[in-house]
């Protein structure tokens, strides 16, 4: 597999996946990664962590977070595959905090 990039916009609340070329001259999107349950304000995309084939998304708050793998849902496809919301309000719950 190539390395991949994941750049997080947060107005737009979407991570975007870019394959990093060699050359790391021209990128293009492979694929925007979104909350299956988003809620106003979770600012999706400002937590990202990223191993092999998998990519672990949170919000700001801390309270959610997202597992997607390569090639869930087809070839080259990021399917999210787990979900977590925490169940106690902000203060208490740091779920998808680094």
């Amino acid at each position: 597999m190539s390395k991949a990039l994941l750049l997080a916009t947060l107005i737009a609340g979407l991570a975007l996946a870019l394959p990093d070329t060699s050359e790391a001259t021209t990128f293009h999107e492979i694929k925007k990664l979104s909350a299956s349950d988003a809620e106003a304000l979770d600012k999706f995309g400002y937590t990202v962590a990223i191993r092999g084939d998998a990519v672990i998304v949170g919000t700001s708050s801390g309270e959610a977070a997202y597992i997607f793998q390569r090639n869930n849902g087809g070839a080259n496809e990021w399917g999210e595959i787990k979900n977590s919301r925490a169940s106690v309000p902000r203060a208490a719950s740091s779920l998808a905090s680094a």
